[in-house]
């Protein structure tokens, strides 16, 4: 059944007007799209959620997705301790829901309509999300809500009724986010929750440290069981899941063992010292080839008489480094050579006068 409501002018003429069960709450249309699923006997999903066509068909299913990717509509929690989602409505922590659905094995979804939608997206207002969110997030804390719920997927619909569950109408229309967000104490924040290491992580964590250990050659003939399993006591030992089991810590050694024995096998290993020593060697014979290279480059243009400033700006070269080089080939450092100039000594005489003689 579907009725007249009143609407913006910007309501796109594509949409679907609601039924009055959720036009009377500040849902009153929407999209042509609407994704929607079925529901077996005990009011649980079937199957995957499509996006049913017309959109009227898609309001008759049991589960309807009332937020879409673009806009949000609802405020949704899903409780499965309603004991403290009634002690916090009663202690005024939250207001009262203006649609609650029952389930029948206990539980409930509680759903808090908008009056105006929360547009998100690459070019949504970013005050009206932040705003959202931090009203989400405050809800689900006080109500000891499901924090893995996903509101944007298909709910319980309360305008098709379903024989596992009941719905509450609280004879309350649409809220104002603002009006919501007055619940949240001042300067609240979530806290943060603890990292969650499970054991898939445990077992990556214990195999990389052990695999770097057995990677030295050092280390080639150590004890694989024995050191993984310090470095369990040692990483884990403050861990709320606390270490891993001696019999995991073993497989984990054995498979390190396994690649331990390639290494050895083909050569490869990581740290062989032989291969280091001729590396070694090799770069050392080297080096010391171009660095004579260097002093005899820089003995030449010491001899031609260029200074030391002048061959350490056409080598990119220090100064020191040039001074070095000519101190090891036996060159002094001043310019002695052809095409240098000659010395002069500078007589001084009473009245300011000076001489310079050639020396």
């Amino acid at each position: 059944m579907t009725i007249t409501v009143s609407v913006p002018d910007q309501r796109p003429q594509c949409a679907v007007n609601a039924p009055a069960i959720l036009a009377e709450h500040g849902i009153p249309d929407f999209a042509p799209f609407v994704r929607s699923a079925y529901a077996d006997r005990q009011g649980k999903i079937i199957g995957p959620s499509n996006r049913t066509r017309p959109a009227a068909r898609a309001l008759q299913l049991p589960f309807l997705a009332l937020n879409q990717p673009n806009a949000i509509r609802v405020v949704a929690l899903d409780c499965d301790h309603p004991d403290t989602f009634r002690h916090a409505i009663y202690e005024r922590e939250l207001p009262q829901p203006g649609l609650e659905i029952w389930r029948d094995g206990g539980g409930l979804l509680a759903l808090w309509p908008l009056k105006r939608r929360v547009h998100r997206g690459p070019k949504a207002r970013r005050s009206p999300v932040r705003l959202f969110g931090r009203t989400a997030e405050f809800f689900t804390k006080t109500a000891g809500a499901d924090p893995h719920f996903n509101p944007d997927g298909p709910i319980r619909n309360p305008a098709a009724l379903h024989g596992s569950w009941k719905l509450i109408r609280n004879g309350r229309g649409g809220f104002h986010l603002v009006e919501l967000h007055d619940f949240l104490p001042h300067r609240w924040s979530l806290p943060r929750p603890a990292a969650l290491v499970t054991d898939g992580a445990r077992n990556c964590v214990v195999f990389e440290a052990l695999m770097r250990f057995a990677g030295s050659w050092s280390n080639r003939d150590a004890d694989l069981q024995g050191e993984g399993e310090a470095l369990n006591a040692d990483m884990f030992a403050r861990s709320p899941r606390g270490p891993l089991p001696s019999q995991e810590v073993g497989w984990i050694a054995a498979s390190v063992g396994r690649y331990r024995a390639q290494w050895i096998d083909q050569g490869r290993y990581q740290a062989d010292p032989e291969r280091q020593a001729e590396r070694g060697r090799r770069s050392g014979s080297a080096r010391r080839r171009r660095t004579a290279l260097r002093d005899a480059e820089i003995r030449d243009l010491r001899s031609g008489g260029h200074s030391i400033r002048a061959i350490a700006a056409t080598l990119e070269l220090p100064t020191s480094t040039v001074q070095n080089a000519l101190t090891r080939g036996g060159v002094p450092r001043t310019n002695t050579g052809e095409g240098s100039k000659p010395a002069r000594c500078r007589l001084k005489f009473s009245g300011g006068v000076s001489l310079f003689v050639p020396g």
